[in-house]
């Protein structure tokens, strides 16, 4: 039963962001399996490994970790990280309150029963025993029970059938990695090129045929035209208006930096899920808090900084290209840059920016939770 715990746990977690690393071996699954996994989400660094407590001398690889993390710490840098926290969980059929004739699985059960939680500058070293049996997590002294999802993960593990496959872990986790991103989700930009193209297009019409008043009057939000007329279609059309070429322009910067990022990270359809939904909410809060026409697609662009917020914000910088707090500094500038100026529809940037933090979260939920 342990290599399938470990082919379920591969699988979970690469879906939550976590890498399979080469420092133990990757070979062919069995129960002789060791797996290590990390995961860097500034500014915290995770590592993960897996041992079988009837198969393991978990004293040798206590040794081995403290100077696999001491190599860690003097390397934090790199992963843009300030510490480590590092969880050994060791699988068995038993608990201490069982029999065990198996003196091998006795001794894994008293070495992490006993282990008492210390500190090591920024390195957290925690242990769990994860019985097969009894369905249960148990810790040491002083032991963390709760990091990240993993306690969910680990039961989840214990209680689900899995089907052992005859395939390397490299395999596994290269599955893993195709099956956790969304069917249509790839390498290419096309959504984020194609709302663009539309956008620009539907700009161009309104110039070469003279109808840039109009078409905003028509379809721009205005909170008498959609409350009282219930005109609600305005609250997406004026999203693919433009006042102009330089309002084109400004916007566009910000939809292909951040469209893209959001195309590559949460797949087509997700990314579209979240824009429309960035859009509605930027459109009804500027409906609700304006009494003029306001255009643009600045609250959908604002949905999708949010969007790279949430997921540099879970996944750290490695995955998103750009530190957190940077992101972060982006966002407050883009808000608050719109309290002094004209013309800028301040309650759409913000609506949107909200409906893209909600947005993300939801979807990342769907992603996350197992099946």
């Amino acid at each position: 039963m342990y290599s399938s715990i470990v082919q379920y746990f591969l699988k979970e977690l690469i879906a939550e962001g976590f890498y399979l690393s080469s420092v133990l071996d990757t070979g062919e699954l069995n129960e002789n399996s060791n797996v290590l996994l990390w995961k860097d989400e500034s500014p915290v660094l995770y590592i993960i490994t897996l041992q079988n407590a009837e198969k393991t001398d978990l004293k040798a690889h206590e040794t081995f970790m403290k100077g696999y993390l001491q190599h860690l710490q003097k390397n934090l840098s790199h992963y843009h990280c300030t510490s480590v926290i590092a969880l050994t969980i060791a699988v068995g059929e038993f608990t201490k309150q069982q029999s065990v004739d198996n003196t091998a699985v006795q001794k894994a059960v008293d070495f992490v029963y006993n282990k008492e939680f210390i500190p090591d500058g920024n390195c957290f070293h925690v242990w769990w025993y994860l019985s097969e049996k009894r369905k249960t997590i148990v810790t040491g002294k002083n032991q963390p029970d709760h990091i990240l999802n993993l306690k969910k993960i680990a039961l989840s593990a214990v209680m689900q059938e899995q089907k052992q496959e005859d395939v390397s872990l490299r395999e596994i986790a290269y599955r893993a990695e195709k099956e956790s991103a969304f069917e249509i989700k790839s390498d290419n930009t096309a959504l984020t090129w194609f709302l663009l193209v539309i956008n620009a297009v539907i700009l161009l019409l309104m110039l070469f045929f003279e109808k840039k008043e109009e078409w905003i009057f028509l379809f721009g939000t205005q909170k008498y035209a959609v409350f009282e007329l219930g005109q609600y279609y305005r609250l997406i059309t004026s999203c693919f208006l433009h006042t102009g070429i330089m309002h084109f322009v400004q916007n566009g910067i910000y939809l292909y930096f951040f469209g893209t990022r959001t195309e590559l990270l949460y797949g087509k359809i997700k990314m579209l899920i979240i824009y429309i939904v960035s859009a509605l909410g930027g459109s009804v809060l500027s409906a609700v808090c304006n009494d003029v026409i306001s255009v643009g697609a600045s609250g959908a662009i604002f949905g999708l900084i949010g969007a790279v917020l949430v997921y540099s914000r879970q996944n750290g910088k490695r995955n998103v290209g750009i530190q957190y707090t940077t992101i972060v500094l982006l966002a407050a500038i883009g808000l608050f840059a719109g309290l002094f100026q004209e013309n800028v529809d301040y309650f759409g940037h913000i609506g949107g920016f909200v409906a893209g933090l909600i947005s993300s979260f939801a979807v990342l939920k769907i992603k996350n939770n197992p099946q």
